[in-house]
């Protein structure tokens, strides 16, 4: 579950421009976590081509400081190895269509050990 928590788009004749400022508070009242296993990969993708991608995550202890991050694959969201809670902001440009911003909300579970057989 993803938050969209704003946009600037351009349609043939207008803009439309919806850029609220959100609180913390704000962004996690209206982000629903994801419950995902350590290292979980996840693909991020746009109905059209986005030109720019920038994906900052914020961690449990301060999810108000983002960090960017920069993956060699920049579609592919891989979780943190360790449990807890990650806020990601994902920013996407679409040249001269607009842009968008999303937020997400893991919940990063501990890696299950297999179990050796008896």
């Amino acid at each position: 579950m993803v938050f969209r928590a704003g946009y600037e788009w351009n349609f043939f004749t207008s803009t439309e421009i919806n850029t609220p400022v959100w609180t913390t508070e704000d962004i996690l009242s209206r982000t629903y976590p994801v419950d995902v296993p350590s290292r979980a990969k996840l693909e991020i993708g746009f109905s059209l081509k986005a030109d720019t991608l920038r994906v900052s995550r914020s961690e449990e202890g301060d999810l108000s400081a983002f960090v960017t991050l920069a993956d060699a694959y920049p579609n592919i969201l891989i979780a943190p190895a360790e449990a807890g809670r990650y806020l990601y902001k994902i920013e996407a440009g679409f040249g001269r269509r607009g842009s968008i911003i999303y937020y997400l909300l893991l919940n990063v579970k501990e890696a299950v050990a297999p179990v050796a057989p008896a």
